[in-house]
């Protein structure tokens, strides 16, 4: 019976603190960090630490002896422990997984994104698809399943020999707050938010463009963030245009219970591995506009709570746009369908998922896990 559950991690899992805190309430939860602090990019997003109780943290940049606790680690019963690791790279904090874990311990489990293929050239798409290709074949008999991020992944990962039945998806939570939503939408003023980097994979000039093209006054747009290679130009933007504000950067905690404030979220990205920014708009009980490249685009698909658009099409952006300043009870529409729906991505919900993923391929279980949000 798997007793220790083990997560390997470069730095502090702000990205799945959701399903570590809640899975700590069944099993003895062990997160082993290179380090603890927050890279200076992402300090600038706003992003922070959720507390997580129950929870033994191990941060080797502060240990004197690093790979005694990997090895007391490794040395746990191999029956009662099983292990995630983020992505499939040998380097990082994998390199101590792959080192000291695999060769005595057969539950380990991968978190990944898709492998990405965005901006990249013929020859290096290829050179990626024949690296995982290999990765899939001398790792399908180490590793017992990835959890990828969205069907986007599931599908990527299974085009490059994964068996099937080992790839299931997965998807990035934060530690989830109760959001009440009470909002009622204004005709007169419908209330826009973007929240992210500033940058084309992001999608943000589509923004720009698209209400540039506007020639209504019934709306307002916010712009929360930071980054990215069009930070100063969106900023800039901003500023000179009458019916747009900038905010600066929220705390990542408190980002869906902001967002709740407005009625609609714009996530219009090139490519987004999972888009964190869609499942916080859906925890508040929001709706969003997301595109076909967005791992998280599945939570639109499956709730209703928006639309999944095109990536990269400022046509079907500017028409989604202008049919709800037009007809703004759609609005109301996909705030319902939010609101149904976010029950099914709460902390625990996902932590029973990832239950049934860690009993059923530790052969604890002949149950195959089934997905609530899909």
């Amino acid at each position: 019976m798997i007793r220790n559950v083990i997560f390997w991690l470069d730095k502090y899992p702000r990205s799945i603190a959701g399903t570590i805190k809640a899975l700590s309430s069944r099993f003895n939860v062990i997160c082993v960090c290179l380090r603890r602090e927050i890279d200076e990019e992402r300090a600038k997003m706003g992003w922070g630490y959720d507390e997580i109780v129950h929870c033994k943290f191990h941060f080797l940049s502060e240990e004197a002896h690093p790979i005694d606790v990997v090895t007391d680690i490794a040395n746990m019963n191999a029956d009662e422990s099983f292990h995630f690791m983020l992505g499939l790279r040998n380097g990082g904090i994998n390199k101590y997984v792959y080192k000291y874990i695999m060769p005595k311990h057969c539950n380990i489990a991968v978190i990944a994104e898709r492998p990405t293929a965005y901006q990249l050239s013929f020859a290096k798409r290829l050179l990626s698809q024949l690296y995982y290709r290999f990765m899939a074949l001398i790792l399908r008999n180490r590793i017992k399943c990835i959890l990828a991020m969205g069907m986007l992944g599931v599908k990527a990962y299974r085009a490059v020999g994964w068996p099937q039945k080992m790839v299931l998806p997965y998807l990035y939570h934060k530690i989830t707050k109760p959001v009440v939503n009470e909002q009622q939408i204004d005709c007169k003023n419908i209330k826009f938010v973007y929240v992210g980097q500033f940058s084309k994979r992001k999608g943000v000039d589509l923004i720009m463009e698209v209400f540039d093209s506007l020639n209504c006054d019934n709306w307002t747009l916010d712009v929360v963030g930071a980054n990215g290679d069009m930070e100063k130009e969106v900023i800039e933007w901003c500023n000179e245009n009458p019916q747009v504000n900038y905010l600066g950067v929220w705390n990542s905690m408190d980002v869906s219970q902001n967002i709740g404030r407005y009625d609609l979220c714009l996530v219009p990205s090139r490519y987004d591995g999972w888009g964190m920014v869609v499942m916080e708009a859906v925890e508040a009980g929001v709706g969003c506009i997301t595109t076909t490249d967005t791992g998280s685009r599945d939570l639109i698909d499956a709730s209703g709570a928006g639309v999944v658009i095109p990536s990269n099409s400022i046509e079907e952006l500017v028409k989604y746009i202008r049919v709800l300043l037009k007809y703004p009870q759609l609005l109301d529409e996909w705030k319902s369908q939010a609101s149904k729906y976010k029950n099914n991505i709460t902390d625990e919900r996902i932590a029973e998922y990832v239950t049934e993923c860690i009993l059923y391929f530790s052969s604890n279980s002949d149950k195959y896990p089934h997905c609530p949000w899909l």
